[in-house]
This record gives structure tokens, sequence and C-alpha cells, in this order.
């Protein structure tokens, strides 16, 4: 995936409609990976992650394609950036993709807008966000990008997670979160569904930032155009 298709170009000036299609397709992807990730009882490896470097087109991997072990939630947003575009018939995402979570949310800011603007690290993590949040441009997130970094050296860290949907009334946002191992009453669920799911396992699913829990270190929201 080098080049958008030559008959559509994707920009903040197209149809908004386009837009919206495509945060649709992105999130059908990250749906259908639901279950998949690392292997248990590895870190950051297995054949779903090297599948993902594959699609995403970056990440670390060895000469065989297999994974080297790094953090692999920016390979996954980006692997889903681009599946959404392939389901909207386009050779590429319109945005550059990236592994690492914060360039990942500021490329797909600039390519479309930000919801939340990039904060800067401190050393607490960023802080609380106090802000309101644009519940029409919610509609189109894309990327939720949080510090991870607990030291100045290790400020750069961050992990991106694909925004679901946002509930104002309860400040709750619902995202589908790569690298991260479920929650137990999530994994007892996936498990009830046919996945075999270790503790800590790391696997895409639905993950709930209940009642503000999102606001905690949080980087930047970045959108469709």
């Amino acid at each position: 995936m080098t080049a958008l298709h030559p008959n559509l170009q994707v920009a903040p000036r197209e149809p908004p409609h386009l837009g919206i299609e495509y945060v649709r397709a992105v999130r059908a992807a990250a749906a259908s990976w639901e279950g998949r990730g690392e292997i248990a009882g590895t870190n950051n490896r297995g054949a779903d992650i090297d599948e993902l470097l594959a699609i995403a087109g970056v990440g670390q991997r060895d000469e065989d394609g297999h994974s080297l072990g790094g953090a692999w939630c920016g390979v996954g947003a980006s692997a889903m950036l681009a599946l959404g575009a392939h389901a909207m018939g386009w050779s590429r995402a319109p945005m550059e993709l990236h592994a690492g979570a914060k360039r990942l949310a500021r490329n797909v800011g600039e390519w479309g807008r930000y919801v939340v603007r990039p904060r800067g690290w401190t050393l607490l993590g960023g802080g609380t966000y106090r802000g309101e949040l644009d519940v029409e441009l919610m509609a189109v997130a894309l990327a939720a990008v949080w510090h991870r970094g607990t030291t100045r050296e290790t400020s750069w860290q961050g992990h991106v997670e694909i925004p679901e949907r946002y509930d104002p009334e309860t400040d709750t946002l619902v995202t589908w979160a790569p690298n991260v191992a479920p929650a137990l009453v999530v994994r007892n669920r996936l498990i009830a569904a046919g996945h075999d799911l270790a503790p800590r396992q790391a696997v895409w699913h639905e993950r709930v930032h209940a009642r503000g829990a999102w606001r905690r270190k949080l980087y930047a929201i970045a959108a469709a155009p």
C-alpha cells in the first residue's frame, strides 16, 4: 500500500461523508480483530503481530517478517487505518502511518483535525485533561493517545487506541485497544465467545474508560477532517 487510489484523493477539503465513512471502516476493522494479538506467554510476538506489521508496513521485524518484540499498539492502530483505507477502495491510508503512538496521533491530526491537541509531558504524565470534548468531532475520532513515559528520558513513549464512541453524559470513552491485556470481565466474555486467552495476554478488545478515566495522562485525540 504505497499510493492513494488514483481517482480519489482524501484531504481536509473532501466532502465530509468521506471522512465519516473512513472512520466507520477503521472502527469495523478494529472490531474484526477482537481477541487477536500476542501469543500467550510471549511479549509483543506471534502470528497476529507479524500480520499487523505486514499490513501497517511500519514497526520492527526481522528479514522473515517476524516481530522483534517491540510494543505493537502503534503498529496495530496503523494497521487498522490501512485496513479502513483498503475497505474504502484506496491503496493506502490518507495519513502517514507510524509505529510510534504519539507520532501517529500527530500524523492523523495534521491530516485531519485535533479534538485535543498534543499535551506536553510532565512528571505527572501530562496531568489530567480538564477540557470539554467536541461531541461532533468525537464522532470521527481516529486516535486517542496517552503518555506512558515515567521519566524525562522516556517522555516520548505513548499508547494509542482507536476511539469507538463517546458518551458526554457519563464522560465515558469506549475504544478498541491494542497491546493491552483486557480486564477480567472482558477476558471472560472473550473466552465465552471462543477465544483462548491467558491472564495478562494482550489482545485487541473493546475497552471502556468510564467516567472520565480517559482524562488521566491524555496526550491527544485526533480525528478525520
